[in-house]
């Protein structure tokens, strides 16, 4: 898929033309990128760096052809209604402030990625439920792998939308 295949592939899916300034941050490698996200400040857009890495685990040839951080700003931004994407976002900023405690942003991410069954099904029968009807016992978990799970959708379709045949 080339660059332009790609913008109208992702415009699809956004439901809506690209903007040059969305161009700008889809094309540009993180690091360099001067342009301000829309939702994400600069510790979650660390943090979803962070989860691409563990998730995708891409070598240097892999790695798609627009930046998938950016990519899930923007998805963020305009697919997500504000009220979800408030409550994923502090579930990010709950796995960001767990990290600043001696523990890297690394070990907190596979701590919560590495759970077994029994652990998943609870987690994903409490995602089934509206903030509000979540105990107070599982808010914290309920918010952390609310971000997670978008997050990781978002990171795969980047990366499947960017695949080239």
């Amino acid at each position: 898929m080339n660059r332009r295949e790609a913008l109208k592939a992702i415009s699809i899916l956004i439901g809506g033309a690209i903007t040059p300034s969305a161009q700008a941050r889809l094309f540009t490698q993180q690091s360099d990128t001067p342009l301000g996200y829309e939702v994400l400040n600069k510790a979650q857009i660390a943090l979803v760096a962070k989860m691409s890495d563990l998730i995708l685990a891409l070598d240097e040839q892999q790695k798609p052809i627009f930046n998938l951080v950016a990519f899930v700003d923007l998805m963020l931004a305009h697919t997500v209604a504000l009220e979800e994407r408030t409550v994923c976002l502090q579930g990010g900023d709950l796995i960001i402030a767990k990290s600043n405690h001696a523990c890297t942003l690394e070990d907190i991410l596979r701590a919560l990625f590495d759970i077994d069954a029994r652990q998943l099904q609870h987690i994903l029968a409490v995602q089934e439920l509206p903030l509000p009807e979540v105990e107070e016992a599982h808010k914290k978990s309920y918010l952390m792998y609310k971000f997670i799970f978008t997050v990781r959708e978002f990171l795969l379709l980047g990366y499947f939308t960017a695949q080239q045949n």
